[in-house]
């Protein structure tokens, strides 16, 4: 190992003519973990340096998982604004006297990825205060305002997994569904919460008494179709209590059911069916409704990686209607140039970075933040960022590390990517940026990689 060591030393000392040689406990953990150099790239750079401090491969093409919604997110607050809220529309068809609507109601949605459950009882509550007691008609959710994202473009072989949730101009709690387990006289009950109408719950899940390990959830099976939610598989009942999210991507079934439930326990009543449809020209609006403000989301999505906020967030940059990916990427790449910032190799796909085909240079990545830091904006960017070991997606990062409660940064995780980005705040008050891409079929085992850099940064001055 010492010479395979020495090896790495001379050659990343030829990494660049103005960056140092990188940290040996840097190298020894990238061998260790049997990570090709070739597989990685690096740049620190602190604020106030015209130049970087450490590189490796900086230039080259690198999958950035999640990290990608750090250029989603600086875009975001300079074209809509911090301030920016979407609106959700309530119209009408009908003719509406007495508190009676004879007619169809229609709820239109153009993008907000922030109508929770809580904040869809707060919509129902204000269609109450309005004097709408009874629609005698349909309830037709509008998605009209996105391009209908096709179901088998999910990400993996897991569609019902919450993280492959798909964009919908009008979205109802990140379109996900709580399953809960519960050991009750060793028996497993299964409750789910919200479920779409009409669908079926089918407990399959039978009870073992091994161990309960940190993959518990990879003994479960899910199948969700023709109105059949069905779990099967194995659960330890050492394992107590858990809980988790899936998704069927219907999500107008979700929303609609969820909206009449609201109706009918807030005195309202329905006559009529649900469907998905477009709200003609003429229909009245009733009001709008609007979303958290863009800083808001920003602070849930990023904080917790929220796929769907992201990909919402991205087709809201969009100019055309319905929404698009292509138009959503024309306005970043303007942004980006408008600003002097030229990433040829930059490759949004969704916004998210749950993606096989995004990719950014490191460098290009540190562009970004450090641009983005010269801005008025930059607290909202910043603040919306996991804390190292304190909250979001880094909470239970080792405290040991010596960057704890003095770092923003995002991170992403996919099979073969380890990626971080974001901002060292040091002891002598500067700030570092630093972005760190793994692509390898090592990659999760980078952790250790990732925290010996982040001490090397906070100690060097």
């Amino acid at each position: 190992m010492r010479i395979a060591i020495i090896g790495l030393l001379s050659l990343l000392f030829s990494q660049s003519a103005t960056a140092a040689p990188l940290p040996p406990q840097f190298i020894q953990a990238l061998h260790q973990a049997d990570i090709s150099l070739q597989h990685v790239g690096l740049i620190v750079w602190p604020l106030n340096a015209p130049a970087p401090s450490l590189t490796l491969n900086p230039d080259h093409a690198f999958n950035p998982a999640s990290t990608l919604k750090l250029v989603t997110s600086d875009v975001a607050l300079n074209v809509l604004g911090p301030a920016y809220t979407w609106q959700t529309a309530v119209l009408n068809d009908g003719t509406l006297q007495n508190g009676v609507l004879n007619g169809n109601l229609y709820l239109r949605g153009d993008g907000d990825p922030s109508l929770t459950d809580e904040r869809l009882f707060l919509l129902v509550h204000q269609l109450r205060l309005s004097g709408l007691n009874r629609i005698n008609g349909n309830l037709i959710i509008d998605q009209s305002r996105f391009q209908t994202t096709p179901p088998e473009t999910t990400f993996d072989d897991h569609p019902w997994r919450a993280y492959n949730a798909l964009p919908a101009a009008t979205l109802y709690d990140y379109s996900a569904t709580t399953l809960s387990l519960h050991i009750t006289n060793q028996q497993i009950l299964l409750s789910a919460e919200p479920l779409p109408p009409h669908t079926q719950l089918i407990n399959q899940v039978t009870a073992d008494y091994s161990p309960c390990d940190v993959n518990w959830r990879d003994h479960l099976h899910t199948d969700w179709r023709a109105g059949k939610l069905t779990l099967s598989g194995t659960y330890s009942a050492q394992c107590g209590a858990k809980e988790f999210a899936l998704t069927d991507n219907v999500p107008s079934a979700l929303l609609a059911g969820a909206f009449l439930t609201d109706w009918s326990e807030q005195g309202g009543e329905f006559h009529g069916i649900w469907h998905q449809g477009t709200a003609p020209d003429n229909a009245q609006l009733l009001f709008e409704f609007p979303s958290l403000p863009l800083t808001n989301v920003l602070y849930n999505m990023n904080k917790y990686s929220n796929n769907i906020m992201a990909r919402n967030v991205f087709l809201s940059l969009a100019s055309n209607r319905p929404a698009d990916i292509a138009s959503a990427n024309q306005t970043v790449l303007h942004w980006l140039s408008n600003q002097g910032l030229h990433f040829p190799e930059l490759v949004m796909d969704n916004g998210a970075g749950l993606s096989r085909t995004a990719q950014i240079s490191a460098r290009n990545m540190a562009m970004l933040l450090r641009h983005a830091a010269k801005s008025p904006l930059y607290p909202e960017l910043a603040s919306s960022l996991p804390i190292w070991g304190e909250d979001g997606t880094l909470k239970k990062r080792p405290h040991t590390c010596a960057v704890t409660d003095s770092a923003h940064l995002k991170t992403g995780t996919l099979d073969g990517v380890k990626t971080l980005a974001g901002y060292v705040h040091r002891p002598d008050g500067t700030t570092v940026v630093v972005v760190l891409f793994i692509n390898d079929e090592h990659a999760n085992q980078g952790a250790i990689a990732q925290e010996n850099l982040l001490n090397w940064i906070n100690a060097t001055h």
